[in-house]
């Protein structure tokens, strides 16, 4: 299972994806990329607004950003046939289709449009008779405890992660005991940071 986020120059139709990112759901690996703006996706297409929210510039993108057809071969080359989960499936699905659109290559990766990370892990909890709020408030500790910085495509992928694994100490803890939900959530921890180092992040 994959959890799949996209950042976006804003929220309007005409909008385009400036970063992407995936994580699988046990974190042991990830990728994200900033996206250079395509022939077509203008100045006129970026939301100043959205910008404060995610804290990217197009002229950041511009100079950094990869081509769209490189970051689209490398979804294709790491997700394809994987179940892709989104807690936007149809916005980011959007966005995935404009960025296959401005290349020439045919998409391999498939957003599920038939559930969402948030109905995935309610339920989750659920099965698991895990009260919401006593998973809500590990979760925001896991989240802390690793940085996350909300509104990046890494970091939100990561956070569905985290809240799966929130769930998984959570049931550990009842059949094992706390000792062993501790050590599991040690090893959930330090293979966030992995994935974090991994893109320039966090400690060495």
């Amino acid at each position: 299972m994959i959890f799949f986020d996209v950042e976006a120059s804003g929220l309007h139709l005409t909008s385009y994806p400036i970063e992407v990112a995936w994580v699988s759901h046990d974190l042991s690996r990830g990728w994200s990329g900033l996206i250079r703006p395509a022939t077509g996706w203008g100045e006129l297409d970026w939301n100043p607004e959205s910008g404060k929210v995610h804290g990217i510039s197009r002229h950041q993108l511009v100079m950094v950003g990869m081509d769209p057809c490189e970051v689209a071969a490398r979804l294709n080359a790491d997700l394809a046939g994987a179940e892709v989960l989104s807690d936007s499936p149809g916005t980011d699905g959007r966005w995935l289709q404009t960025l296959y659109a401005a290349t020439n290559i045919a998409p391999s990766v498939h957003i599920s449009q038939s559930l969402d990370v948030d109905a995935m892990i309610a339920e989750s909890c659920m099965r698991a008779d895990i009260p919401v709020e006593d998973h809500e408030r590990l979760a925001a500790a896991l989240r802390a405890e690793v940085g996350l910085v909300a509104h990046r495509a890494l970091d939100d992928a990561m956070d569905h992660a985290l809240s799966l694994g929130a769930v998984a100490m959570m049931e550990m803890a009842k059949d094992k005991g706390d000792a062993a939900a501790s050590t599991f959530r040690l090893q959930l921890v330090e293979q966030a940071r992995g994935v974090l180092r991994h893109h320039g992040r966090g400690a060495p």
